[in-house]
């Protein structure tokens, strides 16, 4: 091969190189831009952090927190060891606690996860996830749950309810209970068709 061949083969093969780079770079870039996008960024933190909601002149629940994020789509508010008292005709009727909770900026509903427990006078429900429907005042939790009233428990994998914690639907009830806790009133078949509704 004479000077000027072999001069141009190397730039060929330095131009392939160069392309191969450039082609594994936008790749790379386009990966991070796709995780990126997948990831919003926070675009407000709140450290002790505390919120009320109303409905009219209705005080429904109030949040508070050690920390708090608003990501730049705004529409929720991501709180750490959120602390949760829920009102019920303006008389506090449930407090949950637990390690990460979720704020609907647009419903209002809440979401508490991570040994999540709520407490009323009539019990103390413990599950992984809690939620509280604002429309329609329930919560309710699709992960195993635990409702203890003094020596008695009720067990079941999924659940909605009161948030007085006195009228709660199960699904796949298991319960051990103290005669001495309860009072058992016999049910209707028709309200036991999807779970069982402890009192």
């Amino acid at each position: 091969m004479d000077a000027p061949t072999m001069a141009n083969a190397a730039w060929r093969h330095g131009l392939i190189r160069a392309a191969v780079a450039v082609l594994a770079m936008s790749a790379g870039c386009a990966a991070d831009h796709e995780s990126a996008d997948e990831l919003t960024p926070v675009v407000a933190e709140i450290d002790t952090f505390a919120m009320d909601h109303y409905n009219g002149s209705e005080l429904r629940w109030t949040m508070a927190g050690d920390r708090a994020e608003v990501q730049s789509a705004g529409d929720a508010l991501f709180v750490e060891n959120p602390r949760v008292l829920l009102y019920d005709a303006g008389a506090p009727s449930l407090t949950i606690t637990g390690e990460h909770g979720t704020v609907d900026k647009i419903t209002h509903d809440l979401t508490i996860e991570g040994s999540a427990r709520a407490v009323a006078p009539d019990g103390v429900l413990l599950t992984e996830k809690l939620s509280w429907d604002d429309a329609s005042g329930t919560l309710s939790s699709d992960t195993d749950v635990e409702l203890r009233r003094r020596d008695s428990a009720i067990y079941g994998s999924a659940m909605t309810g009161r948030p007085d914690l006195r009228r709660v639907r199960f699904v796949d009830v298991t319960f051990r209970l103290n005669p001495e806790d309860e009072t058992i009133e016999p049910y209707p078949l028709d309200t036991l068709d999807t779970g069982a509704l402890a009192h």
